[in-house]
């Protein structure tokens, strides 16, 4: 199969320099001259990381500082109570209106996850054809309104304008989001871009890190200016000013094409149509084509969880806006630990592979406990799926750490645009499939039934993860040698 240093001609070792590679700061960006980026720009040279992190940090936390409260403005809107035209009230119970709650719900994720898959290649191919940097800013701008939307229409207690068409509005923003592209596709094309096969799993981890932190910091900080001021649409405009921060961040401190090359053979632009993305990137190789099955399966689960947990929880164990905020923070505070303290010594005493495995497994045992959970009158014990979860998290950087090796640094745009479209598929029928299951389970004798739904999805990837064989370094390392002498041989 394919390895990105194999395919480039490149020995990938730290400190070595081929003759004729050209210095990171000039745009003599030549894969055909067997030219890369250095192999110490993993964030000790001229090319950071750290902007990539930090983006993300401040992205996430706003995302997850609004999203309790999503449901809590939609569960206000004259849909979920159901107040007609004439201001007739329909009388709805608690049920009925959680019931239409998650309907909305469901119908904005999946506005949002459409036009996200709509515009994954177009953003892909821009990354390879121009740069990453201009597809970042139009990510964090599509956030900054969707929150700023987001913000009118939570009623406010010091008075201001207040949208009233609530339910139009919200899936207006959603639009507004999934059209502007996902912030990933950037960062996960500049990490891959400057990653070496030693170094990308461990600069893959450092963004999960960043996004497990913000789980943790947003809910918490949105819990704190809700306790301070009463407001909910303070703890939205909070989030606005932190995507702008995220905002910020790209504009001053990301690099541009001086110090991130882009390749004089640029992708066509026919090859964001997603027949030819799919195919030219994710059938490059078995183990990629497994790589991308194991990322849908898993996306798909995860994404039945986070679109149904809250209008389960509020309405199984009544849990509150506060302490589905809280149920956050759990999770956020689990999932650094285990990228932080268990990815480094699993990587460090096993394999990338042996890591993949244990992160699937945990998630389908994450899904099992939380449906058993669901049949008990206990609803505090789950939390004890934050440490599940937070287990299961470390198989995304390692995920992407492999994928990203099986494309050369050319093509990388397009390979996180492909895994993004896999993922937007995936959030386009998941809130599709947990309202289904939600509305003929919930109240029911089996309420948590859509958390088995997710375990069973989740089984494929589980079971690729112990079948795959991805290429070793070392074979890597052996191609890129042979290459290297080709190379030498031929000037």
């Amino acid at each position: 199969p394919p390895m990105s240093a194999a395919r480039n001609g490149v020995k990938m070792h730290p400190g070595d320099v081929s003759p004729g590679k050209p210095d990171v700061g000039t745009d003599d960006f030549n894969e055909d001259s067997n030219s890369q980026i250095p192999d110490n720009a993993d964030g000790s040279a001229d090319v950071k990381i750290w902007p990539v992190v930090l983006a993300i940090f401040l992205q996430f936390m706003s995302f997850f500082m609004a999203v309790p409260y999503m449901s809590e403005v939609l569960m206000q809107s004259p849909y979920a109570v159901g107040l007609a035209s004439t201001g007739e009230d329909a009388g709805y119970g608690k049920t009925e209106i959680l019931v239409r709650t998650q309907h909305e719900l469901s119908v904005c994720h999946t506005a949002m996850a459409l036009c996200e898959l709509i515009t994954a290649g177009l953003l892909g191919v821009f990354c390879d054809r121009i740069g990453v940097k201009p597809v970042a800013v139009l990510s964090q701008c599509g956030s900054l309104v969707n929150l700023v939307i987001m913000a009118l229409c939570c009623p406010s207690q010091f008075g201001g304008y207040t949208i009233k068409h609530v339910y139009l509005w919200i899936v207006v923003g959603s639009v507004i989001l999934g059209l502007s592209g996902n912030l990933k596709i950037a960062a996960f094309t500049y990490i891959g871009r400057v990653s070496t096969p030693t170094t990308s799993g461990r600069n893959f981890m450092y963004p999960s890190i960043a996004m497990g932190l913000a789980v943790c910091v947003g809910p918490l900080t949105g819990i704190l200016i809700a306790k301070a001021t009463g407001s909910a649409r303070l703890v939205l405009w909070f989030a606005v000013i932190l995507c702008a921060g995220s905002l910020a961040v790209v504009l001053l401190a990301w690099p541009g094409r001086k110090l991130l090359p882009i390749p004089d053979r640029p992708a066509q632009w026919t090859q964001a149509l997603p027949c030819l993305l799919l195919k030219v990137v994710l059938c490059s190789s078995n183990a990629m084509l497994a790589f991308a099955v194991m990322a849908f399966t898993d996306h798909f689960g995860l994404n039945m969880l986070h679109s149904g947990y809250a209008v389960f929880a509020r309405k199984e164990f009544e849990w509150t806006t506060n302490k589905i905020s809280l149920f956050l923070v759990a999770s956020g505070l689990c999932a650094p630990l285990a990228q932080r303290g268990l990815l480094p010594w699993l990587l460090r005493t096993t394999s990338e592979l042996f890591v993949l495995r244990v992160g699937f497994v945990a998630t389908l045992l994450s899904f099992l406990y939380s449906f058993i959970v669901g049949l008990t009158p206990c609803g505090d014990l789950l939390f004890g799926t934050c440490i599940l979860a937070a287990v299961g998290f470390i198989a995304n950087p390692m995920l992407m750490a492999l994928a990203s090796r099986e494309v050369p640094k050319s093509e990388q745009g397009r390979l996180f645009a492909a895994m993004t479209f896999l993922d937007t598929v995936s959030k386009m029928l998941a809130p599709l499939m947990t309202d289904y299951v939600m509305s003929r389970t919930l109240g029911g004798p089996m309420p948590s039934a859509v958390f088995l739904v997710a375990s069973f999805l989740v089984l494929p990837a589980v079971a690729l993860a112990w079948v795959v064989k991805p290429p070793s370094d070392s074979e890597s390392d052996g191609k890129c040698q042979d290459s290297s002498d080709a190379d030498s041989s031929d000037e």
